[in-house]
């Protein structure tokens, strides 16, 4: 810091020269094709439809800071005109008065000529430096309502409280900016579709063209129907009809989580015709067109993991509309998730009271006070892999995940839930012998002593679909952590000594 008439003052650049991503040598000439206000602009070229090149392209904070110049010069907006008109202003000695708005410059001369031979490093302080200033810039314009601002404001050496407000913008810029590749649409789920459905929207208001009046003599358009194309990438479909060979499932329901559920929930858990009450058939209900290879397929898939409850309740016959329909949401390219379609079971069920209710929107979040001097937010996030597939259900749950149509039983003959069925069959007996048999479904008649021609295959475990799973599963990562880490502790004995 130096003296000045105005006051203390920094350096030529609000950004230390030691920065990790950010360097502060400055260039002679130019490498942007005259940027001044009334210089030639550059034609603007409509951006085409996507492309399957665009779904497979990588990018990285350098290439997306590099990027982002380029596509701003190109886009002839009145920002374009005036970032043009400001890059290449100088600093001023003056210390801005300001708190916030406007902000000036963070650094000056970064958008002169990139010498040759520069290292792939030092590019990408450069590129960093360039988009940090149109950030800024971008600020700025928006503050002004859209209107270009003095260039002495500009220049003047940012206040402490303005350096403060960049230095923020520069950690907002580090924190999600791998310097690795990685592509562009595995960020989120629906990035693949708002990319597509942006470009089909981009082309059809070029191609619409500038009507807004009658008597403009203009390009008059073409149909205003958007285009749709689904088949640029995978992900821009992605729930699709069963196909076994491609669902990935984690975990063999082998978790009993009842000793841990609130008292209001065990039952629900347990038994879940306790939820069903009379109503009108629900209007949105699964609709049972899978062939029954497929079906077949994904019960010996649930087989191999233990997850399959073989049975012989005629769900499909005595109530069609609580059937279930599995299907496949994509995932990567060689594997799917598996979905649970429980519309019509989920409408006979009442309503649970469960921890849910208590879960922030994230409106909330915006609402929320503290005293940042005094106080900070934290946030826990904690995740299981297939978090419903690790859960242990009763016979009477695994019914109500009842599939269709139904198998035939030699089909399912050789499997582990076929032989689990047998067995429960040889236990129905004397009373001393196999108790009340709790656990007997009540909705369905007695079944005979032969093995009926054709069985029902059904998920041994909570689906991901299921409206209650998301009340369990909250539920039990409340009182089920402490619980479990407190038994751990407990459990744990000294290490031996040496001798």
């Amino acid at each position: 810091m130096q003296e000045t008439k105005g006051g203390l003052t920094a350096s030529k650049d609000v950004m230390p020269d030691n920065n990790a991503l950010i360097s502060s040598r400055p260039f002679d000439r130019a490498d942007v094709p005259n940027p001044m206000p009334g210089a030639p602009a550059c034609p603007r070229v409509p951006g085409p439809l996507p492309t399957k090149e665009m779904f497979s392209q990588n990018i990285s904070l350098s290439s997306w800071c590099a990027n982002l110049v380029t596509l701003v010069f190109r886009s002839r907006t009145p920002f374009s005109a005036f970032a043009r008109a400001s890059i290449r202003l100088t600093r001023d000695c003056t210390v801005s008065k300001s708190p916030a708005f406007p902000i000036p410059l963070p650094c000056c001369g970064v958008f002169d000529r990139m010498p040759s031979g520069l290292s792939s490093s030092k590019r990408s302080k450069l590129h960093f430096r360039r988009a940090l200033v149109l950030i800024v810039l971008a600020l700025n314009f928006w503050w002004s309502g859209g209107r270009f601002i003095d260039s002495e404001l500009l220049r003047r050496t940012p206040s402490c409280q303005q350096q403060s407000i960049i230095r923020r913008v520069v950690s907002l810029l580090q924190v999600d900016g791998p310097r690795v590749p990685f592509p562009l649409v595995s960020v989120g789920r629906r990035v693949p579709k708002l990319v597509a459905r942006l470009g089909e929207l981009s082309e059809m208001l070029t191609s619409a063209g500038p009507k807004a009046s009658p008597y403009e003599k203009g390009f008059e358009g073409r149909e205003m129907t958007v285009p749709v194309r689904n088949d640029l990438a995978e992900e821009l479909e992605p729930y699709r009809s069963l196909d076994a060979s491609r669902l990935k499932i984690v975990g063999a329901g082998t978790w009993d989580p009842s000793e841990f559920l609130s008292d209001g929930l065990v039952m629900a858990y347990k038994n879940p015709d306790c939820l069903l009450f009379a109503r009108d058939p629900p209007s949105e209900i699964p609709k049972i067109s899978d062939p029954m290879p497929e079906v077949l397929a994904l019960a010996k898939l649930w087989d191999s993991f233990g997850l399959l409850c073989v049975h012989d309740c005629n769900v499909p016959e005595l109530y069609p509309d609580e059937q279930v329909r599995v299907f496949n949401c994509y995932k990567d390219r060689s594997s799917d998730r598996q979905i649970g379609d429980r519309r019509g079971r989920n409408a006979y069920e009442k309503r649970l009271a469960g921890p849910s209710k208590h879960l922030p929107a994230a409106v909330d979040l915006v609402d929320f006070d503290f005293d940042a001097a005094s106080e900070w937010v934290s946030l826990s996030v904690t995740d299981r892999k297939d978090f419903y597939h690790q859960f242990a259900v009763s016979f009477v749950r695994s019914v109500s995940n009842t599939i269709g149509p139904g198998l035939l039983a030699d089909d399912l003959r050789g499997t582990f839930a076929f032989d689990a069925y047998l067995a429960r069959k040889a236990s129905r007996g004397d009373r001393l012998d196999v108790g009340d048999q709790l656990q007997r479904h009540s909705r369905f008649p007695a079944p005979g002593k032969k093995v009926p021609p054709v069985l029902f295959a059904s998920f041994g475990s909570i689906l991901q679909g299921d409206h209650g799973g998301v009340e369990f599963a909250c539920d039990l990562k409340c009182r089920a952590s402490p619980a479990i880490i407190s038994s751990c502790r407990q459990s744990a004995l000294p290490r031996p000594s040496a001798a």
